[in-house]
């Protein structure tokens, strides 16, 4: 099936290998919830160590689980009253964590909602995308991917193309606006034929198909669809099958 043109777009001088992201199965969150409530009991509980157990759910959404909000695991939890995104409760100091991890060679990836609500119905950047790309800079986020999730109310039901790709540009925008380099990943669950135009709105990568789900059909039937989009990607740009 034709896409159309490879889009020529120059990006910054980021993610010249595909981004890394480590993705955990249930049951490889559960034996890490386990050794976090034994680390609690030997009275080794930190931010620290919830990062290094909890990989990349660190401080914001779910990370790679993907949302947002305010409890033990370091999700946002809403905002003061600048209208600055706070994290959670299991994550109070962003920064120290981000630093943490740098010490060791590890970079900081975050995922956030175009939406009013992330997809769990929690914190999202709509209207706030400008604060919360300066958060994430004064964080010292490495890597954002921004989910579409409840942006749909705000679009409507007839989205345009020019609809489509908006609160992906403003955010472009926003994390231009600050003085770090984030590397920027759509996460819309590879609709529209995003590998044709992710490039346009300054991605760094994109997601090109639903979540998967732990059976050989959804893998395969996502994994062998990724041959026709190999053209799309280059260094600076990627298609993300989210395997």
């Amino acid at each position: 099936e034709a896409m159309g043109e490879v889009p020529a777009v120059a990006l910054p001088g980021l993610a010249a290998e595909p981004p890394s992201q480590e993705r955990k199965s249930p049951e490889v969150q559960q034996r890490d919830e386990q050794e976090r409530l034994r680390a609690r009991r030997r009275g080794e509980d930190s931010p620290q160590t919830r990062a290094l157990l909890a990989g990349p759910d660190v401080g914001e959404e779910e990370s790679q689980e993907d949302e947002g909000g305010g409890d033990e695991r370091g999700r946002r939890c809403g905002r003061n009253e600048k209208g600055e995104i706070q994290p959670g409760a299991g994550f109070p100091d962003m920064a120290a964590l981000a630093a943490h991890l740098h010490s060791r060679g590890l970079k900081l990836g975050l995922v956030a909602s175009a939406g009013p609500k992330s997809c769990s119905g929690l914190e999202g950047s709509y209207l706030h995308e400008e604060e919360d790309a300066l958060t994430f800079a004064r964080w010292g986020v490495d890597l954002l991917r921004y989910d579409w999730c409840s942006y749909g109310e705000v679009a409507g039901s007839e989205l345009t193309q020019d609809a489509r790709e908006r609160p992906f540009r403003v955010m472009r925008a926003a994390l231009d606006g600050t003085d770090r380099d984030i590397v920027y990943g759509l996460g819309q669950r590879g609709e529209a034929d995003v590998s044709a135009w992710g490039p346009l709105v300054g991605a760094n990568f994109w997601r090109t198909a639903p979540d998967l789900m732990d059976t050989w059909q959804s893998v395969a039937s996502v994994g062998f669809a990724q041959g026709r989009l190999a053209p799309f990607a280059a260094p600076g740009r990627w298609n993300d099958p989210g395997l």
